[in-house]
């Protein structure tokens, strides 16, 4: 028997009018978007930071002469704060000084979605910074993204390796940032090691979480004994079970059923042989619940109260671990269907949410998505096709569906309040015939994009730690600026 996480054949609410807060899940998807303007934004970035300059006061962070950070010190790495996407100027001052006496002063396009880490670094006469971009890509559940940052004035080759075993970083010079790593999750006990290949601390318990990038930075100075590591870490895409708060692995998918077909009875379906639904009407969805992944899992769906061998779709399917997803019902008559939908739940910048459309009325022909008064936002959504996701600001927002090329036809228009940090789907469903067309709208939480700062415990155990040393030379060349 497949095991299956808490099966249960649980309906929600029936037809859900727009009228109220969307209900949704998230997808990659087949039909591109076509527009990106307010409110339906292009992604924000977001920048986190790190003081990285020792002997350095206290600095400011400006963005277009404006400061969104203030007063750190040395050794301060920040959660992330949000920017616009285009250009910006960055400019590093001291704490309470002008922009233009800034110690550093860089434009940078900033690009939708993407997320940076800016870092002054250097001596106090001779400060420099550079912004590294973070790779946001899918991380697969039990995997961590791993690289590192030598911000250290007086080592001009750093390593890292693991202890008593493979070099993972080699010869990253200061103020450069290694390739990325991709490491089981798990604790580790990890050397640094300087010029001369002299190891300089050994670092014990550095955990990484899967599913999260760690930009672990190298601050401070060897002669001083203040070389210190912190690791800047990002979620990325978290496991489905974890952001939608079910039983489940990291490993597991999370699946919901949608009836959207308007001339079927009420649905049974089967995911191997375990239910996963009883009595499911048309214009409901059941709760998510969680499955082992894999390849070869059989769905079958049938009329309530028939024999699974009369099952009208009969399916096999491949599951990525981690991923959510919604299996929709669609068609009319015999001629029933499923409309696979992937679900992302990648976290969000503050003030934003995820908002995509699904066309499931079998006789309402090609259609266009619009937010008035602005235009098209999805152009030439065909039956069985889901968009992508566009970012969208939170608040209130009229959605229209109209018939692909006329901007003077409205066939659906509805009110939606759009909350942060959650992600939507718009089913499209029933027909224009007999005025049953309609919003589903179904909704996931997501959590809000947020950097948080993990800081190894060093060994001080002579007997498991090398002594610090000051390599030959160390200390008395001065730092290599180096541009943002």
């Amino acid at each position: 028997m497949t095991r299956i996480h808490q099966l249960r054949a649980a309906q929600l609410w029936g037809a859900v009018f727009l009228a109220l807060a969307l209900v949704l899940v998230a997808i990659p998807r087949s039909q591109q978007s076509v527009l990106a303007q307010v409110p339906v934004a292009e992604a924000d970035a977001t920048l986190g930071f790190v003081h990285g300059a020792p002997g350095a006061p206290a600095i400011d962070i400006l963005v277009d002469g404006l400061p969104i950070m203030e007063g750190l010190s040395f050794g301060a790495v920040t959660d992330y704060v949000t920017v616009t996407p285009g250009e910006h100027r960055f400019q590093i001052v001291s704490e309470d000084q002008p922009p233009a006496a800034a110690l550093v002063n860089e434009v940078l396009d900033v690009a939708p979605g993407a997320a940076y880490i800016l870092a002054p670094y250097g001596r106090l006469n001779d400060i420099g910074g550079t912004i590294f971009p973070v790779d946001l890509s899918e991380i697969e559940p039990g995997e961590s993204r791993v690289r590192l940052i030598n911000l250290s004035t007086d080592i001009d080759n750093l390593d890292l390796l693991e202890t008593g075993g493979d070099e993972w970083f080699g010869d990253v010079g200061l103020g450069q940032a290694s390739a990325y790593r991709i490491l089981p999750r798990g604790a580790y006990t990890m050397d640094v090691r300087g010029d001369n290949d002299r190891v300089l601390q050994t670092l014990t318990d550095l955990t990484f979480q899967d599913t999260r990038v760690y930009d672990v930075v190298v601050l401070g100075q060897i002669f001083d004994d203040s070389l210190t590591l912190k690791a800047f870490v990002t979620r990325v895409s978290p496991p489905c079970a974890r952001v939608l708060g079910i039983p489940g692995s990291n490993s597991d998918v999370c699946l919901r059923l949608v009836h959207a077909s308007p001339d079927a009875p009420p649905i049974d379906a089967y995911l191997n042989d375990a239910r996963i639904s009883e009595g499911l009407d048309f214009g409901t969805v059941t709760t998510y619940v969680a499955a082992p992944s894999g390849e070869g899992r059989g769905l079958r769906v049938v009329a309530t109260g028939s024999p699974v061998e009369q099952a009208a779709i009969d399916t096999q399917l491949g599951l990525e671990p981690g991923q959510a997803y919604e299996l929709i019902v669609t068609g009319s008559g015999d001629a029933l269907d499923l409309t696979i939908t992937g679900t992302g739940l990648r976290p969000v910048p503050a003030g934003q949410a995820r908002l995509c459309v699904v066309h499931a009325s079998p006789d309402l022909g090609s259609i266009d998505i619009g937010i008035p008064p602005l235009s098209t936002i999805f152009g030439g959504v065909n039956f069985r096709e889901a968009t992508n996701y566009v970012v969208i600001d939170a608040g209130a927002h009229p959605i229209e569906v109209r018939p692909a090329g006329d901007d003077l036809t409205v066939r659906l228009r509805t009110n939606a309040m759009i909350e942060e940090a959650v992600s939507y789907d718009l089913i499209v469903l029933g027909r224009p015939s007999n005025r049953s067309l309609r919003f589903l709208a179904l909704r996931a939480p997501l959590a809000v994009r947020e950097g948080s700062v993990a800081t190894p415990v060093v060994v001080t155990d002579d007997a498991a730690a090398a002594e610090t040393v000051v390599p030959r030379g160390i200390g008395t060349e001065p730092a290599t600026p180096l541009s943002g």
